[in-house]
């Protein structure tokens, strides 16, 4: 038999780029990059949704409120028939 029989049988190879994994403190050493890219795409991700939805959210109420009138709203939905049940009560209190 040859050398490279001989190689592989006893588990060596000739390859010598690949070398054995670094397994020990891996966790160690990868956690506080794994930290940094997590905290950094949790601020970027809460400050959009505050810049995109909910400041709109927000101007988007205000603008409802300023043009909104309850009693304008109450006397639609009165001559709409929302109020069925209250019409024995507003009699009641007018007799």
């Amino acid at each position: 038999m040859s050398s490279s029989t001989s190689a592989v049988a006893s588990g060596k190879t000739s390859a010598k780029s690949v070398g054995r994994p670094a397994l020990k403190n891996l966790t160690r050493s990868r956690v506080p990059r794994a930290g940094i890219i997590g905290f950094s795409l949790g601020a970027v991700s809460a400050l959009m949704y505050k810049f995109l939805i909910s400041d709109r959210h927000k101007r988007e109420i205000s603008t409802f409120y300023k043009n909104y009138d309850p009693e304008r709203d109450y006397a639609r939905m009165k001559a709409a028939g929302v109020f069925k049940s209250l019409e024995s009560q507003e009699l009641a209190a007018n007799d």
